[in-house]
């Protein structure tokens, strides 16, 4: 993990615990945290700079001292297991046939022919495409890049929509397989919350009776799944290679903004006294509950739409 990532993770650790006191405490009990992450070191490294963030200094010693971070790939890495799995049985992930269009279409093309003349080098979509690549990684890694000096303001648009076209066709509604995945994840969350409103009801005890806070960190791929299985970032049409010009400006699914560096779900349980209320968000994406702007029991604006059972 960057600098940059260490950075801003430490800050959406505090902007959360800021709002959430009463679940972010800022001292370590080993119920009142459940920590997962995946065997990536980078995971294991974003998770401790969030606890680290959160709790005081000699409480985050407490954590690492009893090795609280636990690891499990088949909850948060299952993308990389079962892709792995269906390549040792000779099936190889599908392209996108949306990016393909897109890419070999005569608005890239365009734009590599005038891109050709502006450097005076003939290149092609993958030479053009790869150096907005990198434009992109350098400016999120040191905030600059010469390589984006190449592009005017609009070029770029088109390579983020082709890996628009990509993610959704490849890792979300377009690949029934890859969001059916997240169900292992889903019935994760589910059984949490359920035991927390169960002990309401009830008063029962549970194994996890304490806890305050679930905390998960894991890749991309299975970040876009479990939004696939939340039904959010839907388009209707859906993403094509022949519409670029209809989601140009607004897309309901736009990758950067739904799945960019230290992307993040937050699953809120509020115990009113009239009901339970399960508050999603997804705090980098404008129009898709932000930071929960109203964190008390006054009933949602939304209603978080129902979803069959995995």
């Amino acid at each position: 993990v960057t600098k940059s990532g260490i950075k801003e993770t430490a800050q959406i650790a505090s902007r959360l615990q800021s709002m959430f006191p009463s679940l972010l405490r800022d001292r370590f009990e080993e119920d009142w945290y459940s920590v997962t992450a995946t065997t990536k070191v980078r995971t294991q490294d974003t998770a401790r700079a969030f606890l680290k963030e959160i709790l005081k200094s000699k409480e985050f010693k407490k954590f690492e001292k009893l090795k609280s971070l636990r690891l499990d790939d088949h909850l948060l890495g299952f993308d990389s297991i079962c892709e792995d799995n269906l390549k040792k049985q000779g099936v190889d992930k599908a392209e996108s046939k949306e990016e393909k269009a897109f890419l070999s279409g005569t608005q890239v093309n365009k734009m590599v022919q005038v891109i050709s003349r502006r450097i005076g080098v003939n290149v092609s979509t993958g030479d053009v495409k790869l150096m907005a690549k990198i434009c992109s990684f350098e400016v999120a890694h040191s905030g600059s890049s010469p390589f984006c000096y190449l592009f005017d303001k609009e070029e770029p648009d088109l390579f983020e929509y082709a890996d628009d076209l990509d993610d959704y066709e490849k890792d979300v509604y377009g690949n029934q397989r890859s969001v059916a995945m997240s169900c292992v994840l889903v019935k994760e969350l589910v059984d949490r919350i359920r035991e927390k409103v169960q002990e309401r009801l009830t008063g029962g005890h549970h194994l996890h009776k304490r806890l305050r806070s679930a905390l998960y960190f894991t890749h991309a791929p299975v970040i876009k799944s479990l939004i696939g299985k939340f039904g959010l970032g839907k388009t209707e049409p859906p993403l094509r290679a022949d519409n670029y010009c209809h989601y140009k400006h607004h897309r309901p699914w736009r990758s950067s903004f739904m799945v960019p560096f230290t992307a993040n779900i937050v699953l809120v349980l509020f115990e009113c006294s009239y009901e339970n209320l399960l508050r999603p968000s997804i705090p980098q994406r404008k129009g898709l509950s932000g930071y929960l702007d109203a964190v008390t029991c006054s009933a949602p604006t939304q209603r978080p739409p129902a979803h069959k059972r995995c």
